[in-house]
């Protein structure tokens, strides 16, 4: 405990011991205060007492911080005579959030404790490990896989946490994307690929991922990404779920199986088999993982004892194929719950059948209404009724066993709204009680059901008779919110034998001279078309505006006007009218 230094004298330590043996002495009142953490030196933060003392001529109160290790005393001045409280050094939310002081008045009344809370601000931008990372992306890589980017840390609190992440420049003809999860309180980043690469066409993209955090303005980040694109391996392993969670009891013995992740690999040989292990950047970096994983089969045990009760270990798991020269990976979650082995009812009291093609948690957007998803069997459970949660296109049906359901499809799914569902089957007592919840993602898997669509359905372009001349440059772009190839767009013309697209970046090129007979307006269409199977289609109007670059613009034959109005003068009165010849 530390008293202010203006006050460490015999006589101030023999008062202070005689108040604190008095009867009552340990009684105290809270005064709650708050300072941004940005505020300037002088700053005046309260009083440690709502009311004024009588007199200021003299000590009104012994000040004493009872934190040793806080960095209150340091920063905080307090005038013993008006307890005015000000700030006389800097002040850092994240290192600590809240001071406290002890103000005891010199007449025996009751100790005031001080609490200030020290306000946080947006001071921290979001920071990534590295400045620069090398990725090596084979050129058959397909649609859709995924590679693991460091993902950012804001030191800031919530509030000003990470909003999200984007490429803000490299990524020629849109052929990467950013995939997010999220976490607790963490947001991880994936590159996934978005357009089929060509190494002849382009080996190299230097791409620049950018991260915002929630302030108003926000403060940002920066990672640059090299990836080199090279000939290889061309299938990444898919996980059969998009979701692994288990319970395990807290007395279970080193050794003991907890679940078995697995993924599978359209190539052959080496390219197709599989290792697991994993992450090395774990959502908790700081505790410690006590399982551990076969890298051969995927299975997953327990590698140290004891477990304690209540812990939720949430962990990354990698699946890497042995391509050459370049492995791919994908990643998936994984939930594992620590239970009371006297507690009741687990996740194993539900058996889940997935009835898709390929038995995984993932459907086509198209499937139609009735299509029958699921079959789930509740064991142990009485009269508890199951009820399904996340969708309303999808609905539980009770077969004639009552302890059996069936998922089905009924209504219209639509992966552009909504990729994922979070689905959650509850069983629920007669009381209403929740008695178990077991949580699921189903996937949406894209169909091309969209068309790309244009901005504008006309575009007015100017374009000079030479194309020796200066020439604008316009690139016309549509968008198409399908996913993958489905959502891959390519540009031509229709009507003109005057003018190139280019097919993939839309831009739009003059071939050869426009003589003067061919007039002074071009229409054509633009048609941009999805790389679907079977694809669809979009038009625009263009009108091309054919000009003179010789010729002169208009101009007055006076620099100044003067012109007389009536002040009584009509709305829409013509004041000038200038016509040249």
């Amino acid at each position: 405990m530390k008293m202010n230094s203006f006050l460490i004298n015999p006589v101030v330590v023999t008062l202070f011991i005689f108040l604190s043996g008095l009867p009552g002495a340990s009684t105290e009142v809270e005064r709650h205060l708050e300072v941004s953490e940005l505020a300037p030196l002088g700053h005046k933060i309260g009083h440690v007492s709502d009311q004024v003392p009588s007199s200021v001529d003299k000590a009104n109160f012994y000040v004493v911080f009872p934190e040793s290790d806080s960095m209150a005393e340091k920063v905080l001045s307090v005038n013993e005579k008006t307890g005015e409280i000000l700030l006389q050094g800097e002040l850092d939310h994240e290192k600590e959030s809240r001071l406290i002081l002890l103000a005891i008045p010199t007449d025996g009344s009751t100790t005031i404790k001080v609490i200030i809370e020290v306000q946080d601000e947006n001071d921290n931008p979001p920071t990534f490990p590295v400045n620069d990372i090398n990725l090596d992306i084979s050129e058959y890589a397909r649609i859709d896989t995924e590679f693991v980017l460091p993902s950012a840390v804001d030191p800031d609190s919530e509030k000003y946490s990470i909003r999200k992440y984007f490429i803000s420049g490299g990524n020629v003809n849109n052929v990467f994307r950013l995939a997010t999860s999220k976490l607790n309180s963490a947001v991880y980043v994936d590159l996934v690929v978005n357009g089929q690469l060509d190494r002849e066409y382009r080996d190299r993209y230097d791409l620049v991922v950018e991260v915002i955090d929630r302030g108003d303005p926000p403060k940002r980040g920066k990672l640059n990404v090299h990836i080199q694109i090279l000939d290889a391996n061309d299938n990444a392993p898919e996980f059969l779920q998009s979701r692994y969670s288990a319970h395990l009891p807290s007395n279970a013995t080193v050794g003991t199986e907890v679940v078995v992740v697995r993924a599978k690999d359209a190539d052959a040989g080496e390219n197709a088999r599989i290792s697991y292990r994993f992450s090395e950047n774990q959502p908790n970096s700081h505790e410690f993982n006590p399982f551990k994983i076969n890298s051969e089969t995927g299975g997953i045990t327990v590698g140290t004892t004891p477990l304690p009760p209540g812990n939720i270990y949430e962990l990354i798991v990698i699946a890497a194929d042995h391509g050459v020269p370049q492995a791919l990976e994908s990643t998936v979650f994984l939930t594992i719950n620590i239970q009371n082995p006297n507690a009741g009812a687990t996740r194993n009291d539900i058996n889940l059948v997935w009835l898709t093609e390929d038995g995984s948690a993932r459907i086509l957007e198209s499937v139609t209404v009735g299509y029958v998803l699921a079959r789930i069997s509740v064991r142990g459970h009485g009269n508890d009724g199951l009820v399904l949660s996340g969708s309303d296109s999808l609905c539980l049906k009770q077969t004639d066993s009552p302890s059996v359901y069936l998922v089905l499809v009924c209504g219209i799914l639509d992966r552009e709204l909504n990729p994922e569902l979070d689905l959650s089957f509850v069983l629920k007592d007669s009381g209403g009680q929740t008695t178990l919840d077991h949580p699921v993602i189903l996937e949406l898997m894209d169909v091309n059901d969209n068309a790309p669509e244009w901005n504008q359905s006309e575009y007015r372009l100017s374009f000079v008779h030479n194309p020796e001349d200066h020439q604008s440059v316009y690139r016309l772009l549509a968008t198409d919110p399908d996913f993958g190839e489905n959502a891959r767009i390519r540009y031509s013309l229709e009507g003109t034998e005057k003018f190139f697209i280019d097919p993939e970046t839309g831009l739009l090129l003059i071939k050869e001279e426009l003589d003067c007979g061919i007039g002074k307006d071009i229409k054509f269409q633009v048609v941009a078309t999805d790389n679907g199977n079977p694809p669809l289609k979009s038009y625009a109007r263009v009108l091309i505006d054919v000009t003179d670059s010789k010729s002169k613009p208009p101009s007055f034959d006076k620099s100044l006007y003067e012109v007389v109005v009536k002040e009584d003068s009509d709305v829409s009165t013509c004041l000038l009218q200038k016509l040249r010849p």
